[in-house]
């Protein structure tokens, strides 16, 4: 029996043994739970985010609430001052209190900006600022608080701003995401449900980080898609960089004064990529032979964006002479220029219109003439400014406004020309600040006037439009070509549609030549004009040798009896003018001819008389979404006449087409866009123009 007993006692023994130490075990682990270090108050929670602020102009609610995370945000000293309140136990000062704080009310983590500025004595952090590199540098710094501690656990943003992100605040996001627990999981196979709908609250914030990872790669992929575009025409060149934009306008000594300003992709939501201009607006000027030089290196297969490196490394020159050669783009402004680029009109955001003329010769040498008002009504045209003429230096602006039921045609001339230019039938003249006076030459009631360009020295054509019972005018308004000379304004010569194209309702013009070769009246227009059909015809519209005479010695000729008249010079004051006198032709007196139907064509431009064979030019669509620029030679011959061809072949909308002094080549505008965003721009370039041959367009 005894031995049984012991038998049995031994056999029990290792099981006790085994169940005490069980029991150890359980005992260690609830007494390890009851004395580790542990969160305070409220259980943190990882989507609750401090932020401790030292200037507090950051709207930091933005960053972290469209991220998905609950912020509070105060400066530094007034979270100590809450602190106070709430632990008025605590024996913490500074960030240690502040982090105190944070973990009596559940926060998940502290953001400090400036953390190189925080005395974080009596604050454990893994790692220590100075084991961080570039501590000093960094603009937030994240700390973990309660359950996410022991130790702090300290995490900063990357060093520098980001040349595309401007998203203030987004630091400190980067910096928050820096900490390891943010994301972790007990489980990273099996998570939980709680940890699956924090990380879906955050994924916004997520993606605020991982995408500008991928922004360098982005902008770098559509600039490369741009240049490949642009270059895929022969003997096209690149007047600025793919992300720069700008305008590019010849000048009547052959150079191109380019006005250019970078193209800037950002991003506010660290999510998606926009774009915006840089800061300042460049101008410079490419002589002749540059352009020479280029185009020859583009008709070889070098490529436009190649030529455009050719410009750059053999001299574009700043033009300095030009407001400095640059512009503050905070400025807004806004370019203008006459048809020969002679005549340079510049607004800004707290100027009127501001006028330069290029001065002849070689290099970029530009002097002002005066600043001109603008329209009284902001939506108003502004005007064409006076190209350079052999006697009409002194001519600045002509403008067609409303005042009221009536429209009013003025010209403005340089104040030191202003009364010996004038004439003897100016009867309303101001003198205006910034050195330049004007004169009314029409006052017309009941009626509208539309686009108007310099015929010479002393003329200038415009169109009009007036109601009309007439049930051959299209839409109740007789249109017509009106021309009017300086030398008796209330004047005025009207060649209605009905003489040369009946039914037809015209939208633009251009003056070819206002004279004929030996120096008489002999006008020769080009209109675009709506026909009966809606479709849309240029119109060739010359005034006869003969009609055109005895209508120019009556423009120019004042009534007898009145003398000169100057004004008062003191501006609104001045008298009014007489009523208007009517000249007329007849359709005898005329010679049109529609040369061309293109399809809603933009942008008349002419080549220089003395180029050789006039042409005009168009931007004309061909599809949808594109524009090329048309080109018809004027002076063509044969039975067929005018054929239009297209001078460009890409898949953008070219538009803005200005001839060369030369008439061999033309600057044109091409809307391009970056995949990474919607926005347009326009990128100025230059193409060769063949002188015989034309290809009729597609």
């Amino acid at each position: 029996m005894t031995r049984e007993v012991e038998a049995l006692r031994a056999s029990v023994r290792p099981r006790i043994a085994v169940l005490g130490l069980a029991v150890l075990g359980a005992l260690g682990a609830a007494l390890w739970t009851a004395t580790r270090d542990s969160g305070e108050g409220a259980p943190e929670e990882r989507n609750r985010v401090l932020v401790v602020t030292q200037a507090g102009d950051v709207d930091y609610y933005a960053v972290f609430e469209e991220g998905g995370f609950e912020v509070e945000v105060d400066r530094f000293e007034d979270w100590l001052a809450v602190a106070a309140d709430v632990l008025p136990e605590s024996e913490a000062e500074g960030a240690a209190k502040l982090l105190e704080l944070a973990d009596q009310r559940g926060f998940g983590f502290v953001v400090f900006e400036d953390p190189s500025a925080v005395d974080w004595s009596g604050v454990e952090l893994e790692p220590a600022p100075d084991a961080i590199a570039d501590f000093e540098a960094r603009d937030y710094a994240a700390v973990s608080v309660g359950d996410f501690a022991f130790p702090h656990a300290l995490s900063v943003d990357a060093v520098g701003d980001s040349p595309v992100l401007r998203l203030p605040g987004h630091g400190a996001l980067e910096a928050l995401f820096q900490q390891r627990k943010l994301l972790a999981r007990v489980d990273e196979v099996r998570p939980t449900v709680a940890e699956l709908q924090f990380e879906s609250e955050i994924e916004v914030a997520r993606q605020m980080i991982a995408r500008p990872q991928e922004f360098d790669e982005r902008i770098a992929s559509a600039q490369g898609k741009l240049d490949d575009a642009l270059g895929l025409e022969t003997g096209v060149v690149s007047l600025m960089d793919t992300l720069e934009t700008g305008v590019a306008i010849p000048d009547p000594d052959g150079g191109v004064l380019v006005a250019r300003h970078a193209i800037e992709i950002y991003s506010e939501d660290a999510q998606t990529l926009d774009l915006d201009v840089g800061d300042t607006m460049v101008l410079e000027w490419v002589p002749p032979e540059l352009l020479t030089s280029a185009l020859a290196s583009a008709e070889a297969g070098g490529g436009a964006l190649a030529a455009r490196e050719r410009l750059v490394i053999e001299g574009a020159q700043p033009c300095e002479s030009l407001l400095g050669g640059e512009l503050a783009m905070a400025e807004s402004p806004r370019l203008h220029a006459s048809r020969d680029g002679a005549t340079l009109g510049v607004i800004t955001r707290d100027s009127e219109l501001m006028v330069w003329r290029r001065e002849p010769g070689p290099g970029c040498n530009w002097r002002e003439l005066g600043e001109l008002s603008l329209p009284a009504n902001p939506s108003a045209e502004l005007g064409v400014l006076a190209p350079r003429m052999a006697e009409g230096d002194a001519l600045l602006l002509a403008r067609a406004e409303q005042s009221g039921d009536e429209a009013v045609l003025r010209v403005w001339l340089t104040e030191e020309a202003f009364e010996p230019v004038v004439g003897a039938g100016a009867t309303l003249t101001e003198v205006e600040a910034g050195g330049a006076g004007s004169v009314e030459l029409l006052r017309l009631p009941g009626v509208r006037m539309g686009p108007l360009d310099f015929v010479d020295p002393w003329r200038v054509a415009v169109l009009t439009r007036t109601p009309s019972d007439d049930p051959r005018e299209p839409g109740g308004q007789a249109h017509a070509v009106e021309f009017v000379d300086r030398r008796r304004p209330g004047a005025h010569l009207r060649v209605p549609t009905q003489f040369f194209a009946e039914g037809r309702q015209l939208l633009d013009l251009a003056v070819v030549e206002g004279v004929d070769a030996d120096g008489a009246f002999a006008p020769r227009v080009i209109l675009v004009a709506r026909s009966p059909q809606e479709t849309i015809e240029i119109i060739e519209l010359r005034l006869l040798a003969k009609g055109a005479a005895r209508a120019a010695r009556e423009l120019a000729t004042p009534p007898r009896g009145k003398g000169k008249g100057k004004g008062n010079g003191k501006g609104r004051g001045a008298a009014k003018a007489g009523a208007p006198l009517l000249i007329t032709l007849t359709p005898k007196d005329l010679e049109a001819r529609v040369l061309a139907r293109p399809i809603e064509p933009r942008g008349l431009a002419l080549s220089p008389a003395q180029a050789g064979p006039r042409m005009l030019a168009f931007a004309h669509r061909v599809d949808t979404h594109r524009r090329e620029i048309g080109l018809v030679q004027l002076d063509a011959t044969g039975d067929a006449g005018p054929e239009t061809s297209s001078l460009t072949h890409n898949e953008f909308v070219d538009y803005h087409p200005r001839f060369l002094a030369d008439g061999r080549a033309l600057s044109f505008a091409s809307s391009v866009r970056v995949w990474v965003s919607q926005e347009a721009f326009s990128t100025a370039r230059i193409v060769g123009v063949p002188q015989t041959g034309l290809a009729p367009a597609p």
